[in-house]
């Protein structure tokens, strides 16, 4: 018995037909044609033979009705059906001879619904590429890089994307060369590596996600030093702080943390209460946060302030927002790089910003 990649695309038949040919010649005898189909090993195995249905009918229940005649037909003729992979049908006869086909419609069919079908694919993914790409290099957030699932399902998608273009892009120049009559045989490892590829990116695109969702939840228990609103005065009406500690390889710790007010509430753009919001990140990649600071510096709009300005005494950076207050300071570090956001101002506590995060 043996399961053989058969997954080939369509304008890759007599490719496909070749090699099930040499599995006949050795004694195996197709049972079952996926994308992945078995053979098993016969005494007198039956010749395999491929063959393309073209349905005439547009509606779904007509075109099934259409295909169950064309089946039954083939096999009052000696041709037993095994399966099929989109238009591709595989039949075993005790007969050597191919199934006799309407070239011409075949031929219709790849040059117009064909050739569409794979141009609006290549649009899709020159779509999704630029879109991934522009997500991949845009650093609106630390946060992607927290941990190692996050940043794999920031990168992989990308990947994903390049290599479905690849791949679509294959389809489409075997097909024009099939429309043509060109010849065209690409080495089986040439299709095994695309087609390979790309299935491992997506099985690690989607694996990516769920070992983020793992991550997320696991406990970290290292100690960092944290701000809360009690170090700015407040003793009363003060809910819990919710927390989340993380690490990555480019981020080594790190954690988000919020607290508010009892009272606080944010409605028809009012806002009543306090509140303060911190993004710590100690032992990080220098490239990567520097990349993202460049970039706050360059278009301050970006975290909604208008101005950003380094302290005189401290590696604090006040961001001042439209009106004039600082409810937002970054501290920027050789170790530790911080975001604490607030909902009041926040440029007569950088002493007691400095004594937690900078001692």
């Amino acid at each position: 018995m043996k399961l053989i990649y058969t997954s080939y695309d369509q304008s890759l038949k007599e490719v496909l037909q070749e090699k099930i040919n040499k599995l006949n010649e050795q004694g195996y005898e197709c049972h079952a044609f996926y994308p992945i189909s078995l053979f098993k090993k016969k005494e007198n195995p039956k010749h395999s033979h491929i063959a393309f249905f073209i349905p005439q009918e547009k509606r779904k229940r007509l075109k099934q009705i259409e295909r169950g005649e064309w089946i039954n037909n083939l096999h009052d003729l000696g041709y037993q059906y095994v399966g099929h992979t989109g238009n591709m049908f595989v039949f075993n006869s005790d007969s050597n001879k191919a199934i006799i086909q309407d070239n011409d419609r075949i031929e219709d069919y790849f040059k117009v619904q064909r050739i569409f079908t794979l141009s609006m694919k290549l649009v899709l993914g020159l779509f999704l590429g630029y879109y991934f790409m522009n997500t991949l290099f845009e650093f609106d957030s630390l946060l992607d890089y927290s941990n190692n699932g996050r940043i794999l399902s920031t990168v992989l998608p990308s990947f994903v994307a390049i290599m479905f273009i690849i791949h679509v892009f294959s389809c489409f120049s075997s097909t024009v060369c099939f429309v043509n009559k060109k010849t065209l045989k690409p080495t089986l490892g040439t299709i095994y590596f695309i087609k390979g590829v790309l299935t491992i990116s997506i099985v690690a695109c989607l694996a990516s996600f769920v070992l983020d969702t793992i991550e997320y939840n696991l406990p970290y228990s290292k100690e960092l030093p944290i701000i809360t609103l009690e170090d700015f005065g407040y003793t009363t009406d003060i809910d819990s702080q919710t927390y989340h500690q993380a690490s990555s390889l480019l981020l080594n710790d790190s954690y988000q943390s919020l607290q508010m007010t009892s009272d606080f509430s944010y409605e028809d753009e009012v806002m009543t209460g306090d509140l303060i919001s911190v993004n710590y990140y100690k032992d990080y990649n220098a490239t990567l946060v520097e990349a993202y600071f460049t970039k706050i510096q360059l278009d301050p709009s970006t975290k909604n302030v208008t101005d950003i300005v380094l302290d005189d005494t401290y590696p604090i950076y006040c961001c001042y927002n439209s009106e004039g207050i600082v409810d937002l300071v970054i501290v920027y570090s050789d170790s530790v790089y911080i975001e604490i956001a607030s909902s009041f101002d926040l440029s007569s506590y950088l002493d007691i910003i400095a004594t937690v995060y900078l001692q």
